[in-house]
């Protein structure tokens, strides 16, 4: 709930981006090559977990070493549920998240769809003939039943 002007916070919500890891499923942004060495931001407790992920790892003196270059994932790829749990180990982040509002309450006015707003990553194309409408107050719906 927010005094501020409803068009001022349909805009920002517009904007706002957050980046988070990606989940199975999602395509990746970009290439991911690990080379073969050491893994030294691991702790060694770590590398049989590496290994079920299927990372080819050993362990040598304590240190997880990538026994051979390994590719984590491929750029426009859907990431395997391994692949996203290794990518969240390496703390690299791919996905971004954002809200799309679609309706909105106004004290007084009630709901009403906000088809007029899109984010930056929708087409307009759908939106052009429908204004802002109030959600719920169809009368037209009791005439449709009627035969």
């Amino acid at each position: 709930m927010t005094n501020r002007d409803v068009i001022d916070v349909l805009e920002w919500f517009k904007t706002y981006r957050a980046t988070e890891y990606g989940r199975s499923g999602f395509v990746a942004t970009k290439d991911v090559i690990l080379p073969q060495g050491p893994l030294e931001d691991f702790s060694h407790t770590i590398e049989p977990h590496l290994r079920r992920l299927g990372l080819p790892t050993s362990l040598e003196k304590g240190v997880i070493h990538l026994i051979k270059e390994y590719q984590v994932c491929k750029k426009g790829t859907a990431l395997t549920p391994e692949q996203a749990s290794i990518l969240k180990l390496l703390g690299m982040q791919m996905a971004q998240f954002k809200v799309v509002i679609k309706c909105h309450w106004t004290k007084g006015k009630g709901f009403h769809k906000d088809l007029d707003i899109s984010s930056d990553d929708e087409s307009d194309d759908n939106n052009d003939a429908i204004e802002d409408e109030p959600m719920g107050d169809d009368d037209d719906a009791e005439d449709d039943n009627e035969t």
